[in-house]
């Protein structure tokens, strides 16, 4: 057929390869990938999705251990074939269609077990809030996970718990900022009504992460003198965790 090859396997059977396959460069030694695509303040926000799908439908990196992406219009499926079972640390901003959840299945698909996750959601997604509980959703990928850096999602306050759960203990940074379904206490959720669903359970949250290193709460609901006491004496209570080094509660609604 036009625009086909044959290829003989090592028993002599012929396999149809496909133009993309012929085209494909494989680097076998790169490491680690960084693509930064975002314009300047006057220049509006451009599709490049097009360059995406050309750039990781025409290279192979089986090696790859470091990916970092912002405002690249890359589609679910071809950061599937940009990922490795082997990659390590994943960095994601504003990445139109990407959720905590689409990120995770992927990751489950590849075979990743990441040690350091960093998520910032476009601002142009839709908000729906994210439970983590939907099909084909193995947490035990995150199983090895050290850093852990959410921005911005509308993971809710369930599906943050069962993450940090599947870590048992590894995690040692934690950064949370501004994400819209997470709350320390009662009162306003971006001017809706909270449930319990938002609410970040201390007890638990102290639980799975006994030996952060660092701490990181900036902008975050009803994060105030009250949430910040009762967070503290959780920690007390539990005794952990007892190697904190460094704590960032910037920009909340502290006295």
């Amino acid at each position: 057929r036009p625009g086909r090859r044959l290829q003989c396997s090592a028993a002599g059977h012929a396999r149809s390869i496909s133009p993309e396959e012929t085209l494909k460069i494989r680097l076998s030694k790169l490491k680690r990938l960084s693509l930064n695509m975002v314009h300047s303040v006057r220049t509006q926000r451009q599709s490049n999705s097009v360059l995406m799908k050309q750039l990781f439908g025409y290279i192979d990196v089986p090696s790859l251990v470091s990916l970092d992406l912002t405002e690249c219009d890359i589609s679910h499926s071809d950061l599937r074939k940009a990922l490795n079972p082997n990659l390590k640390i994943l960095k994601l901003q504003k990445i139109p269609q990407m959720t905590v959840t689409s990120i995770t299945i992927i990751l489950n698909d590849v075979g990743c077990n990441l040690e350091e996750l960093s998520f910032m959601q476009d601002d142009l997604e839709r908000i729906v809030p994210e439970h983590m509980d939907g099909q084909n959703m193995d947490l035990s990928i995150f199983r090895n996970l050290h850093v852990l850096q959410l921005e911005k999602t509308y993971l809710s306050a369930i599906g943050l718990m069962k993450i940090l759960a599947s870590t048992h203990g590894t995690l040692e940074k934690l950064s949370l900022i501004s994400n819209g379904q997470l709350a320390f206490g009662y009162g306003p959720l971006n001017n809706r009504v909270i449930t319990t669903f938002s609410i970040i359970p201390y007890h638990d949250f102290v639980t799975c992460c006994p030996n952060l290193k660092l701490l990181s709460l900036v902008q975050c609901c009803n994060l105030d003198d009250h949430s910040i006491s009762a967070l503290s004496k959780e920690m007390m209570d539990q005794e952990q965790p007892r190697n904190i080094q460094e704590l960032d509660l910037s920009y909340n609604n502290l006295c």
